[in-house]
């Protein structure tokens, strides 16, 4: 009896010490290299054979993820982290045996670490953005908001006024957007206020040490105390700088003579790292962000604009980010109709030498179908489409690629208060510029709502299962456009020769005045005509009075 129950007693014990939990093993491995260009090593698990999660951490922020390949290897090559000191941390994530997270997270030496490669692999404006405004690059990854899954990325900086700075497709490798307080995406409004009537004169822009309030009768009047002059058709206006109270910003850009121009991104004073650009209400919307900035400083001069607000909502689609802006100005002043930049959108330098957009004879009705391809190598000449909006035919999307057409952005808008888009580049180390832009005057109640799509691929890319130009099929559907309470200023604005036609003529007249100061064909006010005084007349092509 007692021998049976002796074997009963170990039995019972076996079968526990055998059901016992076999506690989780910590993955192992390495970082081989963290530099300004990548960060690589290997990582595996004894719980499992194949791939496991590695998180990169730049500054205490989760900014990439990824699974090993099949020798347990990880290579991650990352966009700039730009200016001042970064630190750097990669952790191994463990998992099971069914490839789940177990909690058993191993820290991968030699990290944590810190690297300084100051403005490397940045170019062009960029670089010099991160050169001189280093507190940017320093505090980049604690003030901004970043969306993802696994075909996008998108950042939004909230000290910058909610400026979208980071753009990213699935390989996460090349930020698609140029990053600079002047550039990158951001809703940028101009106008003049017209109380005292239109009143030419001409202003200097000499550099950015010297601010000349005169307004000049004449182009060689300023320019005997100027090297640099532009023609404003408002000298009078409260948007003048007296470059006392109140300065011009961004010489020789601008003058004292510039249009009212809030952005997103400026502070007081023209300055860039400053509270006063910080948005004043930011946060999460189901699987996006909401940020509001009241009353925005100006790009042009260094006061504030008061009585607008702008009000930016960024969602995630499957592939695609939806940026969906409400402006709304209950200011004093009623301005000029001027070009709007719904937003301005600059992208990277790197993407400059192919342009898409869809045939004006094509509407929805084949997403295969040939599209306008131009090699800016052999054309480089600005494009500037009607929205379909605005005259019933083509399709609402527009891109640009780099010279592989692997790094590229596509943006659709269904809005009509968008009346055109316009595709322009620079030269070597330029940005982009994929605008789409309204033409509407600034006044009290003024209320309008603008909703970008945002893909950073091609229009013809397969991305989990659809091509980007299907999505767009399926948007368009989506959202008929709704009609816009914007005003529409005299056709005797736009047509040139007064022959009551806006025709090719009138086009003419603007290629002929192309780059130079002229009252006549700048319709924007800027100083020059270029790129927006085109599109404004364009957008009235066809129509006569």
């Amino acid at each position: 009896m007692r021998k049976f129950l002796a074997i009963a007693i170990f039995s019972f014990l076996g079968l526990l010490i055998g059901s016992a939990p076999v506690s989780a093993a910590a993955p192992t491995g390495h970082v081989d290299v963290v530099d300004g260009t990548r960060i690589a090593g290997w990582a595996s698990d004894p719980d499992i054979s194949g791939a496991i999660p590695i998180h990169v951490y730049i500054d205490n922020v989760l900014v990439h993820d990824q699974q090993t390949d099949a020798s347990h290897a990880f290579n991650w090559i990352h966009a700039p982290i730009g200016a001042g000191d970064h630190s750097i941390k990669v952790y191994a994530v463990g998992v099971n045996a069914q490839g789940q997270p177990d909690g058993q997270n191993m820290l991968l030496s030699p990290t944590p670490t810190s690297i300084n490669v100051g403005c490397a692999r940045l170019v062009g404006e960029a670089f010099n953005w991160c050169r001189d405004n280093p507190a940017y690059w320093i505090n980049r990854q604690a003030d901004t908001k970043l969306l993802s899954n696994n075909f996008i990325k998108i950042g939004i900086n909230i000290s910058y006024g909610g400026l979208i700075t980071q753009l990213y497709n699935q390989n996460r490798d090349i930020n698609l957007i140029e990053e600079h307080g002047g550039s990158a995406v951001q809703i940028s409004l101009y106008g003049s206020d017209t109380s005292n009537g239109p009143n030419a004169k001409w202003f200097g822009a000499t550099d950015s040490t010297r601010c000349d309030p005169v307004g000049y009768a004449t182009d060689q009047d300023c320019k005997l105390h100027n090297t640099i002059c532009h023609l404003r058709a408002y000298a009078t206006g409260a948007h003048v700088a007296n470059c006392q109270s109140v300065l011009a910003c961004n010489l020789p850009v601008t003058d004292p003579g510039w249009p009212f121009n809030p952005i997103q991104a400026q502070a007081v004073n023209c300055l860039w790292n400053d509270a006063s650009n910080d948005v004043d209400y930011s946060a999460a919307i189901g699987n996006g962000w909401e940020t509001h900035l009241v009353d925005p400083y100006q790009y042009s001069k260094s006061n504030v604009f008061s009585g607008l607000t702008i009000t930016q909502q960024v969602t995630l689609g499957d592939v695609y980010a939806k940026v969906h802006y409400k402006l709304d100005y209950a200011g004093s002043y009623t301005t000029d109709f001027s070009s709007q930049e719904l937003p301005a959108f600059f992208t990277n330098p790197e993407l400059n030498r192919y342009y898409y957009y869809s045939p004006y004879d094509q509407s929805y009705t084949d997403p295969y179908s040939p599209v306008t391809r131009i090699d800016r190598t052999v054309n480089t000449t600005p494009v500037v489409l009607a929205s379909p909006s605005s005259n019933g035919v083509g399709e609402h999307w527009w891109g640009v690629c780099d010279s592989t057409e692997t790094k590229c952005v596509t943006l659709a808008t269904f809005d009509s208060v968008v009346s055109r888009y316009a595709i322009e580049g620079g030269g070597v180390n330029e940005a982009s510029y994929l605008t789409p832009s309204g033409h509407f005057s600034l006044t009290p109640g003024m209320h309008h709502e603008i909703t970008l799509y945002v893909f950073p691929y091609k229009h013809n890319d397969l991305v989990n299962g659809k091509t980007i130009r299907q999505r767009i099929f399926e948007l368009a559907a989506q959202n008929a456009p709704s009609p816009s309470p914007t005003p529409t200023p005299s056709l005797e604005l736009f047509d040139l020769n007064q022959d009551r036609i806006i025709n090719g003529d009138d086009l003419k007249i603007v290629f002929r005045n192309y780059g130079i100061s002229s009252y006549l064909a700048d319709k924007d006010a800027t100083g020059e005509v270029d790129i927006m005084d085109y599109a404004i007349i364009h957008t009235h092509y066809g129509q006569s009075y």
